[in-house]
C-alpha cells in the first residue's frame, strides 16, 4: 500500500492537468473551520507517534489548513474519525519508507494549488460517489422482467458512503432482488455496522455470499454472529447453492481465494428448465473451477479486486490479489475468460469499500444492476 501512495502522488499531478481546468479559487468567504480544526488536531495527535518531518515540512502541511477549508470539510463529512486516522497513519508510515529526494518532491507537490485541488476532487469522487453499472440479459423462459442489485466488497469499516445515502441509492433502483457479493465487512469490527447499512433496504428477496475477509478475519463465533445478523435482516446465505428464479438460475459459488468454492455442489440441484445461469462468486478465480468442472454459465459476476482501488494507468500501483489478474491481466469490468473446456462472459465489479483505507483512484465505486428481460 505504501508503494501505491508514493506512485499515486507523482502521477496525480500529471493527470490533474488533464482532468482539471486551471481555474483559480474565489476569494475565501467566512467558513466555519470547526471540522478542519478537528482533522488537524487528529493529525497532530497521530503525528506525535512519528515526528518524521522537519520544521519546514510540518509547517507546509499545517499551512494547508487555511487554504483548503472546503476540501477538508468534505473529508470530514465523508470519512469517519476511524477512517481518517487510518489514512493519516498510512501516510505517516509510508513517508518513512521513501528516500529523501522523493520526500522533497512530495512537499513540492503539497505547495501546488492545482495538485491539491485535483487530488481532493479525484479522491472524493472516486471514493464517495458510486456509479450504477447497468447490464441486461434476455431470458427465453422468464415471464416478467427481474432487476437484481449486486453489491461487492462493501468493507463496511472502510466504506466512505453514509448509510442513508447508500440505502437511498439502492432503493431508488426499484430492484426485485439484492445480492451481497462477499467481503461485506473488513473484520470483526464491521459486524456492528451491518444493521446500520443494511436494515433499511426495501428489496423483497435478499441473498449473500462470503468473501476472503469473512473467512480469514472472523472466528467461528464471529462468523455465526454475522450469519445471524444478516438472517435477521432477511438475507439468505447462498454459498455453493443454486436458486431457481423466474427465467434464470442464480448460482452462488464460495470464495475461490480461500478454497471455499464448490461449484459441483452449487450446480447439483440446478433447474435445467431455466435458460439462463448467473454465477455470483467473490473472486474472479472462480472461473478456473467452473472450467475445470466443465460447467455452463451465461455470465459470471465477481468482485474482490476493487478494480485496483488505486489504479494508475501504465503504472503498477495495485496489489494483485487474483490468479486470473496475475496470469491474464483480467481484474475489472467486462471480459471473456477463455478456459480449456468453456469460455465465460465476466463482469468483475470495482465494489464499494476499500482495503485498509477507504480511498480510491481510477476505480470508481460500483453498484451493479442486472436486468433479466423476458
Amino acid at each position: 500500500m505504501y508503494k501505491k501512495l508514493e506512485i499515486l502522488i507523482f502521477i496525480i499531478i500529471l493527470l490533474s492537468f488533464i482532468l482539471s481546468s486551471c481555474s483559480f479559487k474565489e476569494e475565501s468567504k467566512e467558513i466555519d473551520t470547526t471540522k478542519v480544526d478537528i482533522i488537524f488536531d487528529e493529525f497532530l495527535n497521530i503525528y506525535e507517534g512519528y515526528e518524521n518531518f522537519n520544521d519546514v515540512q510540518l509547517q507546509t502541511i499545517l499551512n494547508l489548513k487555511d487554504s483548503y477549508i472546503e476540501e477538508f470539510n468534505s473529508i470530514y463529512d465523508n470519512f469517519s474519525k476511524e477512517q481518517r486516522a487510518r489514512i493519516i497513519s498510512l501516510f505517516l508510515k509510508g513517508f518513512n519508507t521513501i528516500d529523501t529526494k522523493t520526500q522533497e518532491s512530495v512537499f513540492t507537490l503539497l505547495k501546488s494549488e492545482l495538485f491539491i485541488s485535483s487530488f481532493f476532487k479525484i479522491i472524493l469522487e472516486d471514493s464517495t460517489e458510486p456509479i450504477v453499472i447497468n447490464k441486461i440479459i434476455e431470458s427465453g423462459t422468464a415471464t416478467k422482467d427481474t432487476n437484481i442489485v449486486f453489491l461487492f466488497d462493501l468493507h463496511l469499516e472502510n466504506l466512505a458512503i453514509k448509510p442513508d445515502k447508500l440505502t437511498d441509492k439502492i432503493n431508488n433502483l426499484n430492484a426485485d432482488v439484492i445480492v451481497l457479493g462477499g467481503d461485506i465487512i473488513e473484520g470483526k469490527e464491521g459486524i456492528e455496522k451491518i444493521e446500520e447499512y443494511l436494515s433499511n433496504i426495501n428489496i423483497k428477496d435478499k441473498y449473500y455470499i462470503l468473501g476472503n475477509h469473512e473467512h480469514n478475519k472472523l472466528g467461528i463465533n464471529e462468523l455465526e454472529i454475522l450469519h445471524d445478523k444478516l438472517k435477521e435482516l432477511g438475507f439468505i446465505y447462498i454459498d455453493n447453492k443454486s436458486l431457481t428464479l423466474d427465467g434464470f438460475n442464480l448460482i452462488g459459488v464460495g470464495d475461490a481465494t480461500t478454497n471455499n468454492d464448490k461449484p459441483l455442489k452449487a450446480y447439483e440441484k440446478l433447474n435445467d428448465i431455466n435458460s439462463i445461469n448467473i454465477v455470483v462468486s467473490h473472486s474472479p478465480d472462480v472461473n478456473y473451477s467452473l472450467d475445470s468442472n466443465n460447467l455452463l454459465a451465461d455470465i459470471v459476476l465477481t468482485g474482490h479486486t476493487h478494480g485496483g482501488q488505486i489504479d494508475v494507468p501504465f503504472i503498477n500501483t495495485q496489489s494483485v490479489n487474483a490468479k486470473v489478474w496475475e496470469e491474464r491481466g483480467l481484474y475489472k469490468g467486462d471480459y471473456i475468460f477463455e478456459g480449456n473446456n468453456q469460455n465465460y462472459s465476466n463482469f468483475t465489479s470495482n465494489g464499494l469499500g476499500g482495503s485498509e483505507i477507504p480511498i480510491r483512484f481510477n476505480a470508481k465505486q460500483h453498484i451493479l444492476l442486472l436486468r433479466i428481460k423476458s
